[in-house]
């Protein structure tokens, strides 16, 4: 009995096509999609909240109120404190529910480049500490 054999290039392509097939169909059927996180959240008893803290008595005689007046619903502000160097190169602003800092590109970023320098690298660690 005689046997023959496939010349090597055809079993080749096709054990190429086969892992071909292999990877494009586990890469559609098996990946799950992936979604940006929204961001850190608010650590609870730090919201920041627009009702006056404390009950104030509209009938009450210090308040000094012109005759036929009347006071307005109460209400909280955000005092929001901004701080900048004289450069401008770096701004924090702190307010009752968060502090955020600010950078200039120029700071992090070399000319032309996309590429953190090893001086914006310290500087956030800097800033993250």
């Amino acid at each position: 009995m005689k046997t023959t054999q496939r010349p090597r290039a055809t079993r080749t392509v096709g054990q190429a096509v086969a892992v071909a097939v292999l990877l494009a169909g586990t890469t559609l059927l098996g990946a799950s999609p992936s979604y940006a996180d929204d961001g850190p959240s608010v650590p609870p008893g730090t919201e920041a909240t627009s009702e006056p803290p404390v009950p104030v008595d509209p009938a009450d005689p210090d308040l000094k109120m012109p005759e036929g007046g009347t006071l307005a619903p109460g209400r909280v502000l955000d005092i929001v404190q901004v701080v900048e160097d004289l450069g401008g190169e770096e701004r924090r602003e702190d307010s009752n529910a968060d502090i955020k800092f600010a950078l200039q590109a120029e700071v992090l970023f070399g000319k032309d480049s996309a590429k953190l320098s090893s001086a914006a690298n310290a500087r956030i660690a800097a800033i993250a500490e």
